[in-house]
C-alpha cells in the first residue's frame, strides 16, 4: 500500500532562472515515520509513458506518492530515458521495473508530447504495450514506493474521461491509444 507522504514546514528554493529553478521541501512518510528531504524541479526530463495492456483487455496502473501534486496520483507506468537509450527501450525497461509486466507487442504512439509548450522543452513519448504478461517482480529505483493495480479497460477509460485520473500524460496516452484500444472494446 502506498503510504501518505505529509509535507513539513515551508519550501526553500535553491535556483531559478527564466521561470525554471529548484526547491527543497521535507516530507514525512506517514507509513515508516521517515523525514526526507527532497529537491522539487520546476521542468523535468524526457520521458516515456506506457499504456500496458493485457491479453485479456486489462490496463496495468500504477499508484505512487506524486510531489508536485502533494498526493497519491493513479497513472501509467513510465520514466526517463537514460543516457544512450531510446524511448522505446525506455518504455519496456520502466514497465519491467514498476510492474514486473513484459508485452508482447509495443507501439510508439506519436514522436513526442510537450507537457507545456509555451514555457517548458521537456516532452514524453506515449507508447502502447500490448499482450502483457507477468513475468518477474518490481524492481524498484531508490525512493520508488509504487502500488500495482489491474483495471478493466473500460474502467480505465471512464476513470480518464470522467476526470478522476488527473495525470496529464496519463490521460493523453489513453487518447492517442484510442485508435487501438476501440478494437479491444
Amino acid at each position: 500500500m502506498a503510504n501518505k507522504i505529509e509535507k513539513i514546514g515551508t519550501p526553500k528554493k535553491l535556483a531559478e532562472r527564466r521561470g525554471k529553478g529548484m526547491m527543497l521541501q521535507k516530507f514525512l512518510n506517514a507509513g515508516s515515520g521517515e523525514i526526507k528531504e527532497w529537491s522539487l524541479f520546476y521542468g523535468g526530463k524526457i520521458s516515456s509513458i506506457v499504456l500496458p495492456v493485457t491479453a485479456d483487455k486489462e490496463i496495468i496502473i500504477i499508484k505512487q506518492f506524486r510531489h508536485g501534486s502533494d498526493s497519491i496520483q493513479t497513472e501509467l507506468p513510465g520514466g526517463n530515458v537514460e543516457e544512450k537509450e531510446n524511448p522505446m527501450e525506455t518504455a519496456i525497461r520502466e514497465l519491467e521495473e514498476e510492474t514486473g509486466y513484459k508485452a508482447s507487442k509495443i507501439i510508439q504512439l506519436a514522436k513526442k508530447i510537450f507537457f507545456e509548450p509555451s514555457c517548458f522543452v521537456e516532452f514524453f513519448y506515449p507508447v502502447l504495450a500490448l499482450g502483457c504478461i507477468k513475468i518477474k517482480n518490481q524492481k524498484l529505483d531508490t525512493g520508488e514506493d509504487i502500488e500495482v493495480k489491474i483495471i478493466s479497460l473500460k474502467d480505465w477509460i471512464s476513470l480518464t474521461e470522467n476526470g478522476h485520473i488527473n495525470d496529464a500524460k496519463s490521460i493523453a496516452t489513453t487518447h492517442l491509444a484510442m485508435r487501438y484500444l476501440r478494437m479491444l472494446l
